[in-house]
């Protein structure tokens, strides 16, 4: 996504208001190891932050990369077709598409097109919260990725 944007060429599936599943890597971490200390054994946990829709997220990165990308709606009636063909087109050719395969069987697409939400209140009743909020999440790895060495 962030490659997308820095292009400048975004496909948006859909209208864009379903909600993905984000975590930051340093809140994933931090629920699991709170989750391991005090949760009971066996125990299941839900580890997320609070939910944002494909729309906002891709605006927010936007405005972090400080760029203006060209956002394409594409329907996903014509999307999950159109991802089919390609891979079986490049398959053919003895190439692949690491990133769009999964997406060619309709379930893994449905699910990679619907709303996420879960419920971290098991988790934050043991003292879990995210250590940043989404939107800084995807800030801070913006600022993190602009001082990398390359």
């Amino acid at each position: 996504l962030f490659k997308l944007i820095k292009n400048g060429l975004v496909p948006v599936p859909g209208s864009g208001d379903y909600t993905p599943s984000v975590c930051w890597i340093e809140n994933l971490i931090d629920g699991a190891l709170v989750a391991a200390e005090k949760g009971a054994k066996g125990s299941v946990f839900n580890i997320s932050e609070e939910l944002i829709t494909l729309n906002d997220l891709t605006a927010a990165l936007a405005g972090f990369l400080k760029v203006k990308p060209v956002f394409i709606r594409v329907p996903k009636a014509l999307l999950g077709p159109a991802i089919f063909l390609l891979d079986n087109f490049l398959a053919a050719l003895g190439l692949a598409a690491p990133g769009l395969n999964f997406l060619a069987d309709y379930g893994s697409f449905k699910e990679a097109v619907s709303s996420w939400s879960h419920d971290t209140s098991k988790l934050r009743a043991l003292g879990w919260k995210p250590a940043l909020p989404t939107r800084e999440a995807f800030a801070e790895t913006v600022r993190k990725s602009r001082s990398a060495p390359r």
